[in-house]
């Protein structure tokens, strides 16, 4: 049986994370695609919209490279 990383509470930490994830995912890779199909129009909303998402892109992989024992 799989054993699930758990947080300082000791909760598993995959309840929720993977259904979110791969929305998120997918939805970066619809705007990704109306981008390179030159069909994405960028009013301010979605700018703020794509900033944060890369921020947040950015947390989440020094976050996995600090799990990994990567980065100190």
């Amino acid at each position: 049986m799989a054993r699930w990383p758990r947080d300082r509470a000791g909760r598993p930490c995959h309840r929720n994370a993977g259904r979110d994830q791969t929305r998120q995912a997918n939805n970066l890779n619809q705007i990704a695609k109306h981008l390179n199909q030159g069909t994405l129009v960028v009013d301010p909303d979605l700018e703020a919209d794509l900033k944060r998402a890369v921020a947040e892109v950015a947390w989440m992989r020094t976050k996995l490279m600090e799990a990994l024992g990567v980065l100190a």
